[in-house]
């Protein structure tokens, strides 16, 4: 890539919290002590809850790990914090540690070695630990043989996700625009709808739960569209085009989606819910 990706991920993640004060030192402590390229770390990372939605201060997918940073507001709420905390446990099947800020600095410090200590442990203990590589390669995700939406699986182009799937790449009309089928199953095909499109609108929730496609243009033809959708039974495997947080535009694995046609004929819409979080290749 003509970029380093690694550093640009690295660098924008952490202008994202750079105005958090005691959660940006904190997480750039762990982040520095750890000194391990292979691991990757996002922050505010989004979890679905019952109600809503949590964010994790800080989250390593590859082991499933979070930590979150409580400052002295939260000595006031310290029985929410934890009902939060082991509802987003039960849920994302995710361990989550806290460090508690409103202490002095030097037992900050000591929080902070544990937690770095537990964190390398379970690397060092992890079978088949993934390294976070800083290329997107579809021959290296067909090994995997699975598609996992917790891996956070992004390709860089369209030539690329029919690499994945090993189809030819479309060369005209609709299904370059939008899709290939696969010749396995004519019921299952792969779609990367663009989040940013001049006649097709591709809105997805912030959950990825649910992707809502229509024309913009021609009320007769988003009719026709939808009308020839309900007609069909087919699972679309797919990768979500959009900028990420650096500005560079990535399809990202978003899941199995099958089109919920009741609710397509009441809002005039395709509306895509999501059936699987993976896809076995």
């Amino acid at each position: 890539m003509d970029i380093d990706y690694k550093l640009n991920y690295l660098s924008k993640t952490f202008s994202k919290i750079d105005r958090k004060g005691i959660e940006t030192y904190v997480i750039a402590r762990i982040w520095n002590k750890l000194d391990n390229l292979d691991v990757k770390m996002v922050c505010q990372q989004y979890v679905k809850r019952e109600d809503g939605y949590a964010l994790l201060d800080l989250y390593f997918p590859q082991i499933n790990f979070g930590v979150e940073v409580n400052e002295k507001h939260h000595l006031t709420q310290e029985e929410e914090d934890e009902a939060r905390k082991q509802e987003v446990e039960f849920l994302a099947n995710v361990t989550i540690r806290t460090i508690h800020c409103e202490r002095p600095l030097i037992d900050i410090h000591k929080q902070i070695d544990v937690v770095v200590t537990e964190i390398k442990y379970i690397i060092n203990t992890t079978p088949n630990f993934k390294p976070w590589h800083d290329t997107l390669s579809p021959k290296d995700y067909r090994e995997q043989g699975i598609l996992r939406v917790k891996d956070d699986i992004m390709l860089s182009t369209v030539d690329d996700i029919c690499d994945l799937f090993e189809v030819l790449v479309p060369k005209r009309g609709f299904l370059r625009c939008g899709a290939v089928e696969l010749s396995q199953d004519p019921n299952i095909i792969v779609w990367w709808p663009n989040a940013v499109h001049k006649n097709w609108a591709n809105e997805i929730t912030v959950d990825q739960e649910i992707i809502t496609e229509y024309y913009k243009m021609d009320l007769e033809k988003r009719n026709q569209h939808i009308e020839e959708h309900l007609k069909k039974v087919q699972r679309r495997i797919t990768f979500y085009r959009k900028r990420d947080i650096f500005g560079i535009n990535y399809y990202r694995f978003v899941g199995v989606y099958e089109m919920d046609k009741e609710l397509s004929k009441k809002e005039n819409k395709c509306i895509w819910r999501r059936v699987d979080t993976e896809y076995k290749l």
